[in-house]
């Protein structure tokens, strides 16, 4: 038998859906991440947990935010584009974050290669609503 899937609509609006989207997703990219940066492990062997902090979710919604605002018009430099310093400029400004806060986040997202060939995101990141509409699907699968 099949179960109905449960539908929970959240209102929003384009600026805070990346980061809501991101919050939510969480555990997903998480376990991403650490299977991308080799499964690191501490002195003790257990796994380093590699996790976004509050300010780099941030940081990352609005490049997302960005990305998704000028793709089309940008084409193939839009990356460029965005983690210039025009864009730095207004993602710091939509933030009210300092400009050495907003770069050492960038600097962060990198190091954990989320930010991959200094102007690109990883694929994975990349979150493009259709229709004004975005969803995360689960389908558990119980053995």
């Amino acid at each position: 038998m099949e179960a109905k899937p449960r539908i929970i609509p959240i209102r929003t609006t384009y600026k805070n859906v990346f980061r809501e989207y991101l919050m939510i997703s969480k555990p997903l990219y998480e376990a991403y991440l650490y299977q991308k940066n080799g499964r690191k492990k501490n002195r003790k062997g257990e796994p380093i947990k590699i996790t976004l902090i509050s300010n780099e979710i941030k940081v990352l919604s609005s490049i997302i935010y960005y990305y998704f605002k000028y793709r089309e018009e940008k084409g193939d430099g839009v990356w460029k584009y965005i983690l210039g310093r025009d864009v730095r400029e207004e993602i710091r400004h939509d933030l009210d974050m300092d400009q050495f806060v907003l770069n050492n986040n960038i600097l962060a997202l990198r190091q954990k290669n989320v930010i991959i060939d200094r102007y690109r995101l990883d694929p994975f990141f990349i979150i493009e609503p259709r229709d004004n509409d975005l969803t995360l699907t689960f389908k558990f699968i119980i053995k």
